[in-house]
């Protein structure tokens, strides 16, 4: 890509360098877990679909900057010339539009990634609603806001003295944009003990959460760069490091968002595409969980009485043939006795 010469500064190449290079990562990160959806044969959610929509938020959002900095953004641009002036806050009010929508999507896509894994017990089940409600209402408040902050005819336009409180929609908006990312970094904990997990997995899935901190750490630094930025009369020469940050927020936001399911342990705990489930045994020493069998899983999804394998007698066999007037263990000596011939 080339840029026009007398856009061709500093500030320029930043923006241009950590659009690009941010957008490259994010791709592949997706396309990895494509791959790996693919490979594990996990069932296609609404998570992925979410987050998928948000990428396609954020690649738009990576071209309207690019044709941003075409038009002047990091340049001085002459408070006479309104039409050059009215142009470039036309692609500056559509590229921040689309980087909310990237945000909304990929908070969104957490909450339905975890309601997939996490045990569906009422209390787990009515703390995701009310994340979910909340990311709903940031979402809703944040793109109105800033998309009407300036008023009619001209939303797009924005200078200080004509806009809301001077831009200052844009601090609440960033601040509870923030909390939502911090509760989002662990909001899965509850749900972890009683996921057929060990200890070390557990901790590899916290870990894996919680690098949602680290945008919540990117999005102070961005409030604290804006700050200024707005009160700048002359916005297209300010812009530059607020832009750069609003990239690493967005990228940042639709990575950590996508990592999560790329542990093999927490993604075995969603539906597979397959017709087949594997049940699992729990280590009562904390060691790792033992996959007993496959059963084939027929269309309408309910699973028939389980067979033997390889000559084996399953553990859900023994379990499912318990009569609750007779003790399990005698029933378990019974079944052993009868497979391998005694008593007959």
């Amino acid at each position: 890509m080339s840029l026009n010469p007398i856009n061709a500064t500093p500030e320029t190449t930043r923006v241009v360098v950590s659009n690009y290079a941010c957008m490259a990562i994010t791709i592949t990160v997706l396309a990895t877990r494509v791959g790996l959806c693919t490979k594990w044969k996990r069932k296609l959610g609404l998570d992925d679909i979410l987050l998928f929509l948000g990428l396609t938020a954020g690649i738009t959002n990576s071209i309207l900057t690019e044709k941003a900095v075409r038009r002047g953004l990091g340049t001085f641009i002459r408070p006479g010339n309104s039409a050059k002036l009215n142009r470039l806050s036309e692609i500056m009010y559509a590229a921040d539009l689309f980087f909310l929508f990237a945000m909304l999507l990929a908070k969104l896509s957490i909450v339905r990634m975890v309601y997939r894994f996490a045990p569906k017990s009422g209390i787990a089940k009515g703390r995701l609603l009310f994340l979910q409600i909340s990311i709903a209402c940031w979402g809703v408040f944040s793109i109105f806001a800033i998309a009407f902050q300036c008023g009619m005819p001209m939303p797009w336009l924005y200078v200080p003295d004509r806009c809301l409180a001077s831009g200052a929609l844009w601090y609440p908006a960033l601040i509870w944009s923030t909390i939502t990312d911090a509760w989002l970094a662990v909001c899965a904990l509850p749900a972890l003990p009683d996921m057929q997990l060990t200890t070390k997995q557990r901790q590899i899935t916290t870990g894996l959460m919680g690098s949602r901190f680290l945008v919540c750490i990117l999005g102070i630094v961005q409030v604290a760069l804006l700050a200024p930025a707005l009160k700048d009369v002359n916005q297209p020469r300010a812009m530059p490091n607020p832009t750069v940050f609003k990239h690493l927020v967005m990228n940042g936001s639709l990575i950590t968002a996508a990592i999560p399911i790329l542990f093999k342990p927490l993604a075995v705990h969603i539906p597979a595409h397959s017709a087949h489930a594997t049940i699992y045994r729990s280590d009562p020493e904390g060691g790792a969980t033992t996959p007993l069998e496959e059963l084939k899983r027929p269309a309408d999804g309910n699973l028939p009485n389980p067979k033997k394998f390889d000559g084996m007698v399953t553990e859900t066999e023994l379990k499912s043939s318990v009569d609750d007037k007779e003790d399990f263990s005698a029933q378990l000596s019974k079944a052993f006795n009868k497979e391998i011939g005694v008593g007959k």
